[in-house]
């Protein structure tokens, strides 16, 4: 379906029950192709801004601190995050087995997966500010991008990568991290691959 000429696709992403989900940058809705390609449109979540799936749970997540949990049949469940005002925009998210980390404009929280009920949203104390991407690694390591490039985080000692260390840009994209089944890090950036 065509959308609006001054809006862009903002995210697609296909889960593991095989339906994609598709938003945009203009607020006009969420919407979730099933394989059988039946489409549910969810016009009240206008402020999601990417889906990720871990553990069989599609999450959602955006502006002001969105956040929601979502069932097969479609379903989903707001998860009120006890942000300080005002609430940052989410950019990314990544898992380990027991705590989720949320990249913000504020730097990187997590929250337990225990706490998704009631959550206590706790800052990251090494990172504050602007986190567009996150990804944590086979060995627990988490990746970050920032405006200043690319850093890692590895038993509390943190490192930054930039031009001169090799990346081809400093800027990388939101959501552009991914850790693949090697275990190896790629890096979107605004001038390529790394």
């Amino acid at each position: 379906k065509e959308t609006n000429q001054n809006s862009w696709l903002n995210t697609i992403y296909r889960t593991s029950d095989g339906c994609i989900w598709v938003s945009n940058q203009q607020d006009e809705a969420l919407i979730k192709i099933a394989p059988d390609r039946s489409v549910h449109t969810y016009l009240e979540l206008t402020s999601v801004r990417f889906v990720v799936e871990n553990e069989e749970i599609t999450y959602l997540a955006g502006e002001e601190g969105v956040l929601y949990a979502c069932s097969e049949e479609g379903d989903y469940q707001a998860i009120p995050l006890d942000f300080a005002l005002p609430k940052p925009d989410i950019f990314d998210m990544a898992f380990t087995s027991d705590s989720i980390f949320l990249a913000t404009e504020k730097g990187i929280f997590t929250v337990g997966k225990s706490q998704l009920i009631d959550p206590t949203v706790t800052p990251h104390l090494k990172v504050a500010g602007n986190v567009e991407s996150i990804a944590i690694d086979q060995d627990g390591v988490v990746w970050f991008a920032h405006p200043k490039g690319l850093s890692k985080l590895e038993k509390g000692e943190q490192v930054t990568f930039n031009r001169s260390q090799g990346l081809p840009s400093q800027y990388i994209v939101q959501r552009g991290l991914l850790i693949d089944a090697n275990n190896q890090l790629w890096v979107c950036t605004s001038k390529g691959l790394a």
